[in-house]
């Protein structure tokens, strides 16, 4: 038996590789875009921590 490497068993194996990672909670991020955009959520969530607002002190700020 040999090894079928047409684009559709490539995209066959992709599509079980991100099914399995996602059946375990790991994130799979597949393009370089993708992987910029965690990397620096990343680093903004390391430099700041998430801050919750109520839309009342929201607007008694922009009001005062």
């Amino acid at each position: 038996m040999g090894v079928n490497s047409t684009p559709a068993a490539r995209l066959a194996r992709q599509c079980e590789e991100l099914c399995a990672a996602r059946s375990r909670d790991v994130p799979c991020i597949t393009t370089m875009s993708g992987a910029r955009a965690a990397a620096a959520a990343i680093a903004a969530r390391v430099r700041d921590p998430i801050r919750v607002w109520s839309l009342q002190e929201i607007h008694a700020k922009t009001v005062a």
